[in-house]
């Protein structure tokens, strides 16, 4: 829950590295 609207410019590098993660434990998982 956010008291004020989420910065883009401030997310993007977590999301950015949320996705990253996300890609690498799929493609782990997918290679076992």
């Amino acid at each position: 829950y956010f008291d004020v609207e989420p910065n883009n410019d401030s997310l993007a590098p977590v999301i950015n590295f949320l996705k990253k993660d996300i890609e690498h434990l799929l493609a782990t998982f997918h290679w076992k």
